[in-house]
């Protein structure tokens, strides 16, 4: 058993860092159990809780920023004070932990999640990622993250789907763009596809949809 302090100079015990440590199960459990939180929270307790974690969250990233020498008329520039910036992270890290929480968000599903994203800036960064032609001219959000919904038959002969964010008309070559730039992957966990395949590879599952390319059923209202 490892000890460490509280901010206040307290020496309390500490579990040993271990694998199968959960951040977010046991962020729940620190706030129903420290801190008196209940969840799920009612929608106007859910609206406060945000806000000042939010609040919170942007504060720290402040100190953070502070134990990083990153003006560019101070120097030595990128001098870092290590350790206090981690302990600045961390605490970033835990009110992050808490607007997951207060969404349900599992660890699972956290991981399920920031794994696939990280795969889809990849092929983001391998098929020329531009950050505007995947992006909804309405909206500006990225298409690639909230889908679009085709239809074969609308008043402008010119708009081809609608983003499934904003409602906004998007082009065939919006379309085309989102194909080019994920062609050859599931867009639900990442994981190439061989030629000819009809289900993800990474472990067989999930129905693939008649497409012009092959994707995940759960997200199958994208095409």
């Amino acid at each position: 058993m490892q000890s460490g302090l509280t901010p206040e100079g307290k020496r309390i015990a500490l579990s040993n860092v271990t694998h199968s440590w959960r951040w977010l199960e046991s962020t729940r459990r620190l706030q129903e159990e420290a801190f008196d939180v209940k969840f799920p929270l009612t929608r106007d307790q859910l609206a406060d809780y945000v806000t000042y974690n939010m609040a919170a969250l942007t504060a720290e990233l402040g100190e953070f920023a502070q134990e990083v020498q990153w003006k560019p008329w101070a120097q030595p520039r990128g001098n870092v004070n290590r350790a206090a910036a981690v302990k600045e992270l961390i605490d970033v890290g835990h009110f992050l932990a808490n607007l997951a929480v207060a969404l349900g968000v599992t660890d699972e599903e956290w991981e399920r999640l920031y794994r696939a994203k990280q795969e889809l800036n990849r092929q983001r960064q391998v098929s020329g990622y531009d950050s505007k032609s995947t992006k909804c001219p309405s909206c500006k959000r990225a298409l690639d993250d909230v889908g679009f919904t085709t239809f074969t038959e609308l008043k402008d002969p010119e708009v081809k789907a609608l983003c499934n964010a904003c409602g906004g008309a998007l082009t065939q070559a919006h379309i085309d763009a989102v194909f080019k730039q994920l062609s050859d992957r599931c867009p639900s966990c990442g994981a190439v596809y061989g030629e000819g395949e009809t289900r993800c590879m990474r472990d067989g599952s999930g129905e693939l949809v008649d497409a012009p390319m092959p994707w995940c059923a759960d997200i199958a209202d994208f095409v």
